[in-house]
């Protein structure tokens, strides 16, 4: 097992996961002029990509044992390759919608499944590697944004923006294929799925879950707008201030 190999391509997985964030959030004024969209429909396009994170988390994070860390990343490269091209050649609302569904699932199986790799490849280094993992986030969304806003200088379309996804999947893709992964720490301990999901019921977890749901919908909601709600009143540099604040 290559657990520094891991260790990369699951940060470039999680670069792949914010990409799509902040790329959609810098082509929401170009989806609906070119589809026609009203603005709850752009609101529908964009959200569902949530609601499919979400899903599957609470789906793959539980089956990790079951499936395997290995065929959740394998899922997760499929959704996130069949999200983008569906997007890219999208006739109209209903595909853009399912591309965006599809992406958003993609997204979640990455978080269900790198999360428990890394607690177990590094079982000694915890924090300091659960951290450096999770820098890739914001550092994702800082890559995305720049990108999209010197493609916009390059007048280069939306679809172009999208398609520069599929670069650090593929690469995600590729460090992932032929290698062994282990089983989780909870197995590894000789803890049963039973009393893991026993733990759900701690009072502490749940607090710690609520203050999760609330920082996640404070976050992930009103940055995805921000590209697309501040670019009036700054003069096109939305996706900018989304990098700065990312960036921060």
């Amino acid at each position: 097992m290559n657990k520094r190999r891991l260790f990369i391509a699951s940060c470039i997985a999680l670069i792949a996961t914010a990409m799509t964030f902040a790329i959609r959030g810098d082509i929401l004024e170009a989806l609906r002029n070119q589809f026609g969209l009203n603005n709850e429909q752009v609101g529908e396009v964009a959200g569902i990509a949530f609601l499919g994170f979400t899903i599957s988390i609470f789906i793959g994070g539980p089956l990790c044992d079951a499936v395997g860390m290995g065929r959740l990343l394998a899922l997760a490269f499929v959704c996130h390759t069949l999200g983008v091209l569906l997007m890219i050649f999208a006739p109209g609302y209903w595909v853009l919608w399912s591309g965006s569904l599809i992406g958003g699932l993609g997204n979640g199986l990455i978080e269900a499944a790198v999360n428990p790799l890394i607690a177990t490849v590094y079982s000694d280094q915890k924090t300091e590697k659960l951290n450096a993992l999770h820098v890739w986030f914001p550092g994702g969304i800082v890559i995305g944004g720049l990108l999209a806003y010197f493609m916009t200088k390059a007048n280069l379309g939306w679809q172009i923006k999208w398609a520069t996804i599929l670069i650090p999947t593929v690469i995600y893709g590729v460090l992932f294929l032929g290698q062994r992964f282990p089983a989780t720490e909870r197995v590894q301990s000789g803890v049963s799925t039973g009393a893991m999901f026993k733990e759900v019921l701690r009072p502490l977890f749940l607090v710690f879950a609520f203050c999760m749901l609330l920082t996640a919908s404070t976050e992930l909601g009103p940055n995805q707008w921000i590209p697309d709600v501040l670019n009036p009143a700054v003069g096109g540099l939305g996706i900018v201030v989304l990098v700065w604040i990312n960036g921060l």
